[in-house]
């Protein structure tokens, strides 16, 4: 149901707001196992689910979006802006352009549909979601979410993005048209649909974007679906869609961005070589119609090559280096603001209350070392390696969110663990800010 709507959006967006705090949200109600699998479904095999009533949304209102876009538009983060776009429906393309945040309601009121990309930046909780759904699923890749405001009649002409989307509706009604598969599996750039070919969308260089093939696809054999509060519908990327607003519509898209093998691949390169001055020093220099620069550049890529393909003729060796990778992609990749920056804090003791920070993912896992099995806890590029007895310690802190300090003793399934290991494995946690200290009367807030 539409709530009671305001006469304007010009004085609905001016207006001032208070600072409440955020409700403690379960990332369960947002992202429950179905949305959770669905995601995971459109990413292996590539298929579209529409989940009516699948999240609990009640918490993210309009004036919850206006205090977000507020957020966003003041502080202005790397990678997070704000749009608008005069787009109407499936067949009416317009170009998306940026505006402030006291922009928004005039827009609005003109016909517009707004879009704050990344605006997880603006509410922890939404940045949360991203990261459980990340740790999950496994994911290696980019994940956020980015928001939409629209009026009666405004949306998307028909299109496709280069990454999965699970769309949530906050508030009001909007219809959507989309394909039943991708017609591009991973395609490396947005496109718009002209008569069944892809006309791609490049903000920057996109090499090979060209070489991926697209499926001809009749919009005629699309299926519409009319998302209420509460629906969610998961999209794979490279999936043909549009969206229009049946009226005022706020909606949010969790947003998981594909890495490729390949870019994991360079990276791996640049690690393991990273010791190497003729790796570091790259390409040699010479004059271009030189014969001896041709000679030079020759020997080069030969030799570099030759080193590469050595390297890659231990795969147990790799294969341990990239599942340390893959570890730490699943566990970095969510679009987060700069870190705050920490104060020495005093010794830890048993009795202190600590919360997990939930802004970016985590995750622990077993992992073939040069040394044997160790546990790893993983986030982003931050790693600890610990004895595999650790293990069932960092596997219960993944997935607790508040607990005593002492209580992490008793996380050992067939013993206890020592006080003096446990206090050095969580002032560790706390110096990255994994964790961080609570006063009790803040835990019962």
């Amino acid at each position: 149901m539409t709530p009671n709507l305001p006469e304007s959006w010009t004085t609905f967006f001016g207006e001032a707001d208070e600072e409440p705090t955020a409700p403690l949200l379960d990332v369960g109600t947002l992202a429950p196992p179905p949305v959770v699998e669905a995601m995971t479904r459109a990413v292996t095999r590539g298929r579209p689910a529409f989940l009516p009533g699948a999240a609990a949304t009640a918490s993210f209102d309009l004036a919850w979006f206006r205090r977000a876009a507020r957020s966003i538009g003041r502080r202005r983060p790397p990678r997070s802006e704000i749009r608008a776009c005069f787009s109407r429906g499936p067949k009416h393309t317009g170009p998306m352009m940026g505006v402030t945040h006291d922009q928004i309601g005039p827009l609005t009121d003109a016909g517009a549909t707004v879009c704050v990309s990344n605006i997880h930046l603006a509410d922890a909780r939404l940045a949360a979601i991203a990261s459980y759904l990340k740790v999950q699923i496994g994911f290696s890749g980019l994940a956020g979410a980015h928001c939409y405001f629209s009026p009666a009649g405004s949306g998307f002409h028909t299109h496709w993005d280069a990454r999965m989307t699970a769309a949530v509706q906050l508030v009001g009604r909007k219809t959507w048209r989309y394909a039943h598969r991708p017609a591009a599996r991973f395609p490396l750039c947005n496109a718009v649909y002209d008569g069944g070919r892809a006309a791609l969308v490049r903000n920057h260089d996109t090499p090979g974007a060209e070489s991926v093939h697209v499926e001809h696809q009749d919009q005629a054999d699309f299926t519409e679906v009319t998302l209420e509060p509460g629906d969610v519908l998961v999209l794979p990327a490279g999936t043909w869609h549009s969206a229009e607003a049946g009226g005022c519509s706020l909606a949010f898209n969790l947003y998981l961005q594909h890495q490729s093998f390949a870019a994991s691949v360079a990276d791996w390169i640049t690690e393991h070589f990273a010791g190497d001055e003729r790796w570091r020093g790259g390409m040699p220099v010479g004059a271009l119609q030189d014969a001896g620069t041709d000679r030079a550049l020759r020997d080069y890529v030969q030799a570099r090559t030759r080193e590469l393909v050595e390297a890659l003729g231990h795969p147990d060796g790799m294969a341990s280096s990239f599942e340390r990778a893959w570890l730490r992609q699943v566990t970095g990749g969510v679009v987060t603001n700069p870190a705050p920056t920490r104060t020495e804090a005093s010794e830890l003791e048993d009795s202190d209350h600590l919360v997990v920070d939930r802004s970016a993912p985590i995750a622990c896992r077993l992992v073939d070392g040069p040394d044997g099995r160790v546990a790893v806890l993983a986030r982003g590029e931050y790693e600890l390696s610990l004895d595999p007895a650790a293990y069932d310690l960092l596997d219960q802190l993944c997935r607790t969110d508040v607990f005593r300090a002492g209580d992490a003793c008793g996380w050992r399934r067939d013993a206890q663990y020592a006080w003096e290991p446990v206090k050095a494995l969580l002032s560790a946690c706390e110096r990255a800010g994994i964790v961080s200290r609570r006063t009790p009367s803040e835990v019962r807030a």
